[in-house]
């Protein structure tokens, strides 16, 4: 994957990051609006961008542009996850290209 591309692919996570309802404790309800906003987050990266996620006992697990994440916290929590280590990956790519222009 480009460095272009994984840029994008940070991006639209974040942005479905940014659009998630806030948890609001005091507020009946406000947990279960954010948990299907989370449910329904990835399942358009899943239709839209080909992520592959599982949600189960252990917690939730993405992958998406050969970058895998997880999280015991859920979903949302596992997109952040996702977020780091697509970075982590982006700098890695990155700097190999900086390195190879070099000489």
């Amino acid at each position: 994957m480009s460095a272009a591309e994984l840029r994008r692919l940070i991006g639209v996570v974040e942005a479905k990051l940014a659009a998630l309802p806030k948890i609001d404790w005091s507020e009946h309800g406000s947990h279960e609006r954010h948990r299907a906003a989370v449910a329904a987050a990835l399942d358009a990266l899943a239709r839209e961008k080909g992520a592959r996620s599982k949600a189960d006992y252990a917690g939730t697990r993405i992958s998406l542009g050969g970058v895998k994440a997880s999280s015991t916290i859920g979903g949302a929590m596992a997109m952040q996850n996702w977020c780091v280590g697509a970075r982590k990956r982006l700098h890695r790519l990155t700097e190999v290209v900086e390195v190879g222009n070099d000489r």
